[in-house]
């Protein structure tokens, strides 16, 4: 309010109604006066011989009172939630809820009170849009209590057969008790002393962990950790010729336990006695191991219709020459394959003596296999193109 036609300097009286509301001094001919009420307003001049009163200025009210905003808890764990209630509302009504300068929900209601969930901490206050004013709510505080939820992770998620899983959680309270879980069951109670904790699992399940804390109980994401079916690979041999009974991507021939260097094809030449098997890895990272084959020298090792066998050039650079005496004629399949098992040549022959030239000129470098199939057994050859 301001008053003006004043005499200076002058004293003034303000009221609100027959009550004062205000005393002060006027150093100009106009003063005015901050009020927050609706009523009668008027200021007298204090003067020493008259007392000049002004008229009176009415101030109404328009719009709604502010609403009032009240919470269930003033504090909120990590996984809580808390109501808020705005009540002393007009009816009807749109209200937009703040947490500090951001809205964080608008809704509109048709009753005198009017709830909302919340589940972060902060400064909440509620307004009442109208057309003529935005009355708004005092600052209800929320304050965040216990420990963040940890965070669980796994160096793998598939459990290979009789492997383990190290589970890691982070972001941990110190010092802080966990329950480790496997679905609903607890398999392991730990207390962490640092910020991080692990644990060794041999089982496959949905796995959570939770720190116990006496105000919050805090739980992490759930990891899947999913077993492997396995692999059963099998191998078979053929006098020298070792090869897997199923094709395979990642393979490795073993001597006596020992990987064989360069021996990663489904075909091995064994060149020493003693154990081979092969070592299969998945595409998830697990390794298994076929069977065992013993191989033994003696002294032949052509079945014994074969009088003479030789294969020469080996190595070779372009072309070999299939050279083989039998006892008697016989119906000959001779074939040839790669190391992944792809056919590369076949050829059917009759006859005593065989005089069988090959061309490899047109395949890479590498190794293949030469089957050769009479009729009273077979063997496999090695052959290296260079």
């Amino acid at each position: 309010m301001t008053a003006s036609n004043l005499p200076v300097p002058s004293t003034l009286t303000w009221y609100h109604g027959t009550n004062i509301v205000a005393t002060t001094i006027a150093s100009a001919s106009t003063a005015t006066l901050d009020v927050t009420q609706p009523g009668d307003y008027s200021v007298v001049i204090n003067d020493a011989l008259c007392l000049a009163s002004s008229s009176i200025v009415s101030i109404v009210r328009v719009g709604p009172d502010n609403p009032i905003l009240s919470a269930s808890d003033s504090v909120i764990c990590v996984n809580g939630s808390i109501h808020l209630i705005a009540s002393n509302l007009p009816v009807p009504s749109t209200l937009s809820w703040y947490n500090g300068a951001t809205i964080v929900a608008t809704t509109t209601v048709s009753a005198t009170t009017s709830p909302l969930i919340v589940t972060e901490p902060g400064n909440y206050s509620v307004v009442i849009n109208d057309t003529l004013c935005a009355p708004t709510s005092s600052v209800v505080s929320i304050v965040r209590i216990g420990p963040d939820n940890p965070i669980l992770s796994a160096n793998n998620l598939v459990l290979c057969p009789n492997d383990s899983i190290i589970l890691t959680a982070s972001n941990l309270a110190v010092p802080s008790l966990l329950n480790w879980y496997n679905g609903t069951s607890i398999i392991a109670l730990t207390a962490a002393t640092s910020t991080t904790e692990t644990i060794t699992v041999t089982e496959p399940g949905n796995y959570t962990v939770s720190i116990l804390d006496p105000l919050c109980l805090t739980t992490s994401a759930i990891v899947t950790i999913v077993a492997e079916s396995p692999l059963l690979p099998l191998i078979a041999s053929n006098y020298d010729s070792l090869y897997a009974l199923s094709s395979c991507s990642a393979c490795q021939w073993l001597y006596q336990g020992q990987p064989i260097a360069g021996a990663t094809g489904t075909y091995h030449i064994a060149t020493e006695e003693g154990f081979y098997s092969l070592q299969v890895t998945s595409p998830n990272g697990c390794q298994y191991t076929s069977n065992k084959v013993n191989f033994i020298k003696v002294a032949s090792k052509l079945p014994a219709s074969v009088r003479r066998f030789l294969l020469s050039p080996n190595p070779t650079e372009r072309s070999i020459l299939l050279e083989m005496e039998l006892e008697k004629a016989e119906h000959i399949n001779v074939s040839l394959n790669d190391t992944n098992q792809r056919q590369i040549f076949a050829k059917t022959l009759d006859g005593q003596k065989i005089a069988l030239p090959i061309d490899l000129s047109n395949l890479p470098v590498g190794t293949y296999f030469l089957t050769v199939q009479t009729e009273s057994g077979s063997f496999v050859r090695k052959v290296v193109k260079k």
